[in-house]
């Protein structure tokens, strides 16, 4: 009796640490929106998922260095994130989706990027800063190859029709791309003269974004040669992106005349629905929820198919169990197969929502207006890159 009360907990705690893992993202988002950044943090030997989250709140408290730290620690791990091995699909198969470690999607990659690219500039090492354009370039040329193969193994079936229709009030981009990623790349190349340069990322950019007219308008320089003068490029971060929540059913059906429970579980994405309204004056640079539904819509029919084989697994141990072990085993094992049965709910959730662009011509007061009414003082001369999310202005000087 004690080692079956002693599994019924081992079970419970199972279960816990499932259901924990949304109300820690939960908090974790809470936080953010509070501007609570002090109570985040991380180390090298934290979760990938803590480790991202970690390295941008770092570059959120104007740490640059522990920032670019962080993010190199979650490069150096060198995670495939459209492979898998035989190890994680065992492991979650016995314990569940989230029984191994968070797997980051490409686009996690991509803004790690982002993020370090502003780390180097905002730390005044513009080497650094041409490194990791260098690195994101390759990096997005992969990753896109790596779609496509992707893509070209999801057979058409009607469960993939049925899950894309689930999810058809989603836009998602037609490859795996960061508009903002590859636009800053080549506001750095304008802004040191290196046209050519510039203008294969902006050409790259304005493809992504076709209907922005701050981009075309940087392209048209770079083809000219011409570096813009007293010009102010300001970024804009809004809302969050999505969060995934679980959809879980538990069947009780007989088999064989005993009663067994299957156990399946899903994730569906939810949408941010908080104030993301675009600044006055500026233009989509950035959909993340665009971003994120790319890749999800190509993995969701790999994570169906493991519901169903999980469900199928436990219905077998189920069945060994009641033959073998009789009322109490049946128990068990249904406990087992319910505590155990869990979705990927896991995304790093601090992202932004959206990503605006505003391009200023500066006066000669040297003041930008922002849309609180608040003013930014970055003087007439040189250009500026900036940075806006919430309260939190930081300011690239480049003369």
């Amino acid at each position: 009796m004690k080692i079956k009360n002693l599994f019924l907990l081992g079970i419970l705690a199972f279960s816990i640490s499932a259901c924990g893992t949304a109300a820690h993202l939960d908090s974790v988002r809470n936080d953010w929106a509070s501007e609570n950044f002090e109570k985040i943090s991380a180390d090298s030997k934290s979760d990938n998922l803590d480790l991202l989250i970690g390295a941008q709140a770092e570059f959120q408290k104007g740490d640059y260095r522990k920032s670019d730290d962080l993010f190199e620690t979650f490069n150096k791990r060198d995670i495939d994130p459209t492979s898998t091995t035989i190890g994680s699909e065992l492991g979650k198969l016995v314990g569940g989706q989230m029984a191994t470690d968070y797997k980051p999607y490409m686009m996690d990659y991509l803004f790690a990027s982002y993020y370090q690219i502003w780390d180097a500039l905002l730390d005044n090492d513009f080497d650094t800063a041409r490194v990791i354009i260098n690195q994101s370039y390759g990096r997005q040329q992969k990753m896109s190859a790596a779609y496509r193969k992707l893509v070209s193994k999801r057979q058409k079936t009607e469960l993939a029709d049925k899950l894309k229709t689930n999810t058809s009030q989603w836009t998602a981009y037609s490859d795996i791309m960061n508009p903002a990623l590859t636009y800053l790349a080549g506001l750095y190349f304008l802004n040191i003269g290196e046209s050519e340069n510039a203008r294969q990322y902006l050409v790259r950019a304005s493809g992504m974004v076709p209907n922005n007219s701050y981009i075309k308008s940087d392209l048209q320089s770079a083809e000219n040669g011409m570096k813009p003068t007293n010009t102010a490029w300001i970024f804009i971060e809004t809302g969050f992106g999505p969060r995934l929540r679980e959809k879980k059913v538990n069947v009780p059906w007989l088999v064989g005349g005993k009663m067994q429970v299957i156990s399946i579980a899903t994730s569906y994405p939810e949408v941010f629905t908080g104030d993301s309204l675009k600044p006055n004056g500026a233009q989509k640079l950035a959909d993340t929820d665009s971003m994120f539904m790319t890749e999800f819509n190509e993995y969701q029919i790999n994570e169906a198919l493991r519901a169903f084989s999980k469900a199928i697994a436990n219905s077998a141990l189920q069945s060994a169990s009641n033959d073998k072990m009789g009322g109490w085993g049946g128990i068990i094992t249904a406990a087992y197969s319910i505590a155990t049965t869990n979705a990927e709910i896991r995304t790093w959730v601090t992202l932004p929502q959206r990503i605006y662009l505003l391009r200023v011509k500066k006066d000669k007061s040297g003041l930008i207006k922002l849309n609180s009414g608040d003013t930014v003082n970055v003087g007439y001369s040189g250009n500026n890159l900036i940075y806006i999310r919430g309260n939190d202005v930081k300011i690239v000087n480049i003369k």
